[in-house]
């Protein structure tokens, strides 16, 4: 093991500690990082450390930008209550039951969180829903489960459901060592997250309960 190596999992750990800790907020740890970084590689002693150019060239992908945008319009609807809006609307269908009322907000969920990022999602609905889990008559986990479940999968059917899914595209994209490989469109994804969000959502509106 090189002393490149031993350097960047020093750093990695580093990071996930105060992360963890949060005595330092997760952007001026972050840019913490990328500061140690630039200066290691500008001194230039590592023969295998990146450069500068290569550190900075992660910026010219449209993958993190893609993703900064998705956080600024989660962020928005967050406090634009249209979430809270539509999730106060969701109350009129605790009247149909358990399992439709439960089929009707995990599509709900998984639309949602198939264009936005599904943690503010989720964040919006967990009062709600555990307030509707009471007028139901039943454990709140029963619930919460099923909607974090629906929300995983609803990311997974279109592009810009995770932030995971735009790296990837990114990366595809860009990778010089197969130059015959194109970014994701929007929907290709859902070829394979359908399929798997139907069974999700029928398992668990079927068996959710027990």
């Amino acid at each position: 093991m090189g002393i490149e190596t031993i350097i960047a999992f020093v750093l990695l750990f580093s990071a996930l500690l105060s992360f963890i800790m949060e005595k330092v907020s997760l952007d001026v740890t972050a840019l913490c990082l990328l500061a140690i970084i630039l200066t290691i590689s500008s001194v230039g002693i590592l023969e295998n450390w990146p450069s500068p150019k290569e550190v900075l060239y992660i910026f010219t992908n449209e993958a993190p930008l893609t993703i900064a945008a998705m956080f600024v319009i989660s962020s928005s609807l967050n406090k634009s209550r249209v979430l809270e809006s539509v999730s106060q609307y969701l109350e009129k269908f605790c009247e149909l039951g358990y399992r439709k009322f439960m089929l009707i907000l995990l599509c709900l969920v998984a639309i949602v969180s198939a264009f936005i990022n599904n943690t503010p999602v989720v964040v919006v609905l967990l009062p709600v829903v555990m307030a509707l889990s009471k007028s139901l008559g039943i454990s709140a986990s029963k619930m919460l489960i099923p909607v974090s479940y629906a929300s995983i999968f609803g990311g997974c059917c279109t592009l810009m459901g995770t932030s995971t899914n735009i790296l990837a595209s990114g990366i595809m994209g860009s990778n010089p060592f197969y130059p015959e490989m194109n970014s994701l469109s929007m929907f290709e994804l859902s070829k394979i997250g359908l399929p798997l969000l139907f069974i999700s959502l029928l398992l668990m509106v079927l068996f959710g309960r027990k």
